[in-house]
């Protein structure tokens, strides 16, 4: 029985496809089995896969039955043992070739019916030899043309090898065409392979292809001892296995299309796309005020700042009741610019009962905890990773990231792939060679201004729909509910920057400015340390405070009036004579006090009990305590030579002066002879010589017997 499809019987026919189409559309409309077009009588019935219908001469038959009247009687001359293996398989009919004949229809049934054909056409050729292979394709399709053209098939020589492979490794379901198989539907796999699959796949959650699958899982069933080594050589040219890589394409892409998938590729994207939204979280905030969102995130452009392009950080406070917005612009958001912006929206809102912040250390910090609790305000924390309990701050990022931002010169996407694309707009050779001409960007101050603009007199006007009004008209309606401060000064010492300057001669230079206060009250201020807190909603001016925290005045950057330098002078001239004046009192009263010496008098008198410091201790027990009597040994048995000595000196130095009488005689007399006169013996006893003379010879004497000690020690 053969089967055609609606654009065959139309090109049979030679009507069109439309015509075919409508005719049996009605007929099937009025119960009927069989369609009349130009006389010609068909069974029709609608695909089983696909659309549209399918036309026979003959009633349908489907499952085995259908099989065997299809392809009748094989030809006796074939080859006999392959015959015997055909009819044995579709008598038996296993229970997985019974599931896929059974759903074998239409186009189909009719190639698999062919390939049967072919196949044992094939086999006797093989056995007989009668052709060789070229005249044997030519035989074959002109033999089957009619049924080739029908199925739009084409004989080539692999086509042969591949349906004769097929039969001897699967068998009879091997023709089965893979393509005409439910989707889903895995023939002769074994169960553990699908599991193992998936195992694999989300065990590197999601990041792997379908041709590393395939090779563990043919790797696994080789190990398992299911594939033969020539099968899996096989998979190595992407053939055959334990399952097609075709099957493996398909089953990775159904894993894909799942949630599960979707949570493990990106578990933020997941749940800002999944969790559900019930209910308005803004039902929570009764009136304008009540509660406030802070967040941060990165601005998607490039600002300038001392000449030098780079990112900022974008933060933002977002009152829930009505949506009214404060911004700014900050290198990185910390704690000082959070304590910057609250100054900022106290000024423009008002002050909050509650704030709803993430648990960023920038927002836990001593500084922003110590804001908050001095204006009695409520600090709420989001469990970590919860973006979706401040929504609306979230909501305005992307609001300001799709509209604001987006026309700045140095907008640079939203996206990695969007920045790239972004600089791709100029040409690699231009960027390399440095001749690509210079994209404007605004200086980072331009764009805090403009965005503060931009929030005030755009965002804050327009419509939103989600309040069916504008943030401004909210916020006027709960006017009678807005608290206030007017103090400036303890706002800006309590929420901003503090400085640390040294006052010059020429004013507070800060913040490449030159502030002064314009009563003079810095010329009493020159040389000394001072806090200044600059208003960073009027940078020309700033507050000044002592190191104590305690206010003193405001100043400003104007320029200095000769009133104001005045003052100034004034104020340092009075100081200066206030301390010339202190100084001398305090100089007359105390020019004659003896500092030195009644201190130590004092001294004396308190510690006149105490021991003096040289007989403290004497024995005591040291490391060195050996050495030091050693050495002590050593000083008394010097000590006691030296006095031995010195006594010997005095008993010899009498023996020796009379030697040295004689001596002086001697020669006394050699003088006499010589007409000189000599000091006698005599005349020195009785007194008569010369003192002088005599203290010579004394010191001589003296000098030699030292010499004589010296040598008799050595």
């Amino acid at each position: 029985m053969s089967f055609t499809s609606t654009r065959h019987l139309s090109n049979l026919l030679e009507c069109t496809e439309q015509t075919i189409q409508k005719s049996a559309l009605k007929a099937q409309a009025n119960g009927l089995e069989t369609v009349t077009i130009k006389g010609e009588t068909y069974y029709f019935r609608k695909k089983l896969q696909g659309k549209g219908y399918e036309f026979s001469k003959l009633p349908f038959n489907e499952g085995v039955s259908s099989c065997l009247v299809a392809f009748g009687t094989p030809s006796l001359n074939g080859n006999l043992q392959t015959l015997k293996r055909f009819r044995t398989e579709f008598e038996e009919c296993d229970n997985a070739l019974r599931v896929a004949l059974n759903k074998l229809t239409g186009d189909a049934m009719r190639k698999f019916t062919l390939k049967v054909k072919i196949l044992i056409d094939y086999l006797e050729f093989k056995e007989l030899e009668i052709y060789n292979f070229e005249d044997f394709i030519t035989y074959t399709t002109k033999k089957y043309i009619e049924e080739l053209s029908a199925l739009q098939m084409h004989l080539y020589p692999n086509f042969f090898y591949d349906i004769y492979r097929k039969f001897n490794e699967e068998g009879v379901i091997g023709l089965i065409s893979k393509a005409g198989r439910k989707k889903g539907d895995r023939y002769k796999i074994p169960e553990w392979v699908p599991e193992y699959c998936e195992a694999k796949f989300w065990s590197k959650h999601g990041h792997i292809n379908a041709k590393n699958i395939y090779r563990l899982v043919n790797k696994e069933a080789y190990n398992r001892g299911e594939l033969s080594p020539q099968v899996y050589e096989l998979t190595l040219k992407e053939r055959g296995g334990i399952i097609s890589i075709a099957q493996l394409r398909r089953f990775v892409r159904e894993l894909k299309s799942t949630k599960q998938y979707q949570r493990v590729r990106n578990a933020d994207m997941f749940k800002s796309s999944r969790l559900p939204a019930l209910g308005d979280m803004r039902e929570k905030a009764l009136y304008a005020n009540h509660y406030w969102e802070i967040d941060s995130t990165k601005l998607d452009a490039f600002g300038v700042f001392y000449g030098k392009k780079s990112t900022w950080s974008l933060i933002s406070i977002s009152d829930i009741k009505t949506a009214m917005k404060v911004t700014g612009v900050v290198k990185n958001s910390n704690a000082q610019g959070i304590s910057e912006l609250l100054y900022k929206a106290f000024h423009k809102l008002g002050i909050p009962e509650y704030i709803v912040t993430d648990n960023g250390k920038d927002y836990l910090s001593n500084q922003v905890d110590m804001v908050l609790t001095g204006w009695g305000i409520t600090h709420v924390r989001t469990a970590p990773f919860a973006g979706e309990q401040k929504p609306f701050v979230e909501r305005h990022f992307g609001t300001l990231q799709n509209s604001f931002t987006e026309l700045l010169e140095g907008y640079k996407g939203h996206s990695v792939a969007e920045f790239q694309a972004i600089k791709s707009q100029t040409s690699t050779p231009l960027r390399l060679s440095g001749m690509s001409p210079a994209k404007q960007t605004e200086f980072i101050t331009q764009i805090a201004d403009r965005l503060d603009e931009w929030t005030e007199f755009v965002y804050s006007k327009e419509m939103n729909t989600a309040l069916n009004a504008s943030p401004y008209e909210l916020y006027l309606q709960d006017s009678d509910k807005i608290k206030r401060i007017d103090d400036i000064s303890s706002i800006a010492y309590s929420f901003c920057k503090k400085t640390i300057v040294t006052v010059n001669k020429k004013g507070i230079k800060a913040n490449s400015r030159v502030y002064n206060n314009v009563d003079g009250l810095l010329g009493t201020w020159i040389g000394d340390k001072m806090q200044i807190v600059i208003d960073p909603l009027d940078q020309s001016r700033c507050f000044m405070f002592d190191m104590q925290g305690e206010y003193i005045a405001l100043a400003t950057d104007q320029k200095v009036t000769p009133e104001t330098a005045a003052k100034a002078k004034a104020l340092y001239k009075q100081m200066v004579k206030e301390y010339d004046k202190k100084a001398k009192e305090v100089y007359e009263k105390h020019k004659h006090d003896d500092d030195i010496g009644d201190i130590i008098a004092v001294n004396k008198e308190v510690f006149a009990h105490h021991t003096p410091i040289e007989l403290i201790g004497g024995n005591g027990t040291t490391k060195n305590a050996a050495q030091i009597e050693k050495i002590e040994e050593t000083a008394a048995r010097i000590k006691e030579d030296i006095e031995k000595r010195e006594i010997l000196n005095k008993e010899t130095s009498h023996e020796e002066l009379k030697r040295r009488v004689a001596h002086l005689n001697e020669q006394r007399e050699e003088d006499e002879k010589s007409k000189k006169k000599i000091i006698g013996y005599d005349e020195m006893l009785s007194g008569e010589v010369d003192l002088i003379a005599l203290e010579a010879i004394a010191e001589e004497t003296r000098q030699q017997a030292k010499e004589a000690q010296t040598k008799g020690y050595q």
